[in-house]
């Protein structure tokens, strides 16, 4: 008897000091966003059905680099990319090949056809590689989590951002 309470002990000691064979699943939420080359980023989307954020930027872009210090980093956009996007990072002034509905580009071809014509913009796809639509500029975080829940529960299928930003307004 002294025995079984001892093992039960240890037991429950595993379970909250995290040690032993016993251990509860600590699955950490992810600390940055996985970027993807657009081939890799399609391909993936296809697999998981999840919706595509194309970051396209330029390497002389000042906003674009203040996306990436202060709004990729961010853990509520991190979270939220990370559970419902797949994300590909685009250089639109770049040379790479790219295949997009059967169609080799270069990823300044792509973005020139896309009528990408400011940096940054993010771009929004169904999995299949559909456009939904194009977002110009520099958001901060709680703008950009707004506009990443905007598209994840498709609320562009029955409004306008705007109409959506009255339903949930930024909070000061």
């Amino acid at each position: 008897m002294i025995r079984e309470f001892i093992v039960v002990c240890l037991l429950i000691n595993g379970l909250f000091e995290g040690g032993g064979n016993v251990s509860v699943a600590d699955e950490k939420a992810p600390t940055a966003i996985k970027w993807m080359s657009f081939n890799e980023g399609l391909a993936a989307a296809k697999l998981s059905g999840k919706k595509i954020l194309i970051d396209a930027y330029t390497d002389w872009c000042t906003w674009c680099k203040k996306m990436d210090k202060d709004v990729y980093p961010n853990s509520k956009v991190v979270g939220l990319v990370s559970a419902k996007f797949v994300a590909i990072k685009l250089n639109a002034e770049g040379s790479d090949t790219i295949t997009f509905r059967g169609q080799k580009l270069t990823e300044m071809q792509f973005a020139r056809s896309a009528r990408i014509t400011g940096y940054p913009t993010t771009m929004f796809l169904e999995s299949d590689g559909k456009p939904i639509s194009i977002v110009p500029g520099y958001l901060p975080p709680e703008k950009f989590t707004l506009v990443l829940d905007y598209f994840d529960g498709e609320h562009y299928k029955r409004g306008t951002f705007q109409d959506y930003l009255k339903l949930n307004p930024l909070k000061p």
